[in-house]
């Protein structure tokens, strides 16, 4: 537990030492390089460790690649490559709120970005580990498809550069996430304002 809280405040904070000598852009592509070659030397690191054997240097690369085992099926390069995207998407959102204080619209469309792309990921995941079941849900799926569409466009959208269309495309990531998430608050609040006692029907 300390060795796993050790190296998330390192890795924070060597994300927030890229948002502060970089531009917003620049920081998350130097901070993705970074956490690609700590992910390999953390495979490496496990690689080397014997079986059966834990190791000081086994055990500091399990602390950076300790995502993705079950999807990848045990598989080391698997979740090597799971726990980059994991802690691409932790240190793009420090350097995020780094930056916010100076370009206010870009981190909303970049943390709704990051909201829909952890979300995608969570689904594919999901119709993974359903796949080797032999039954995949169609509704997965399809909330897949839109998703992966919604944030094609936005980016597509933001690509352009013109103003609306950046407007356009905060509006298009920024929807999903304002439609579940004011959707569940309504829920909870209807709850607590009703008792648990409310008729839904």
């Amino acid at each position: 537990m300390i060795r796993m809280v050790l190296i998330w405040t390192l890795l924070v904070a060597a994300a927030l030492a890229c948002g502060h000598q970089f531009t917003l852009v620049t920081a998350i592509g130097v901070w993705a390089v970074i956490v690609a070659g700590l992910c390999g030397l953390g495979s490496l690191l496990i690689a080397r460790q014997s079986l059966g054997r834990a190791t000081t240097t086994g055990m500091i690369g399990s602390a950076v690649v300790r995502y993705g085992y079950r999807v990848g099926q045990g598989m080391l390069p698997a979740a090597a490559a799971i726990s980059w995207i994991v802690w691409t998407a932790v240190g793009t959102a420090a350097i995020a709120a780094f930056h916010s204080r100076s370009d206010l619209s870009s981190v909303l469309l970049l943390v709704s970005w990051l909201i829909n792309g952890l979300a995608l990921m969570y689904l594919i995941g999901t119709l993974i580990l359903a796949s080797r079941g032999g039954r995949v849900p169609k509704s997965i799926v399809k909330v897949s498809l839109m998703l992966a569409a919604i944030l094609a466009g936005s980016v597509i959208l933001n690509a352009i550069g013109t103003p609306w269309s950046q407007r356009t495309a905060l509006t298009l990531a920024g929807a999903p996430i304002v439609l579940i998430g004011g959707g569940y608050g309504l829920f909870i609040l209807v709850i607590l304002t009703f008792g648990r006692n409310a008729r839904w029907n």
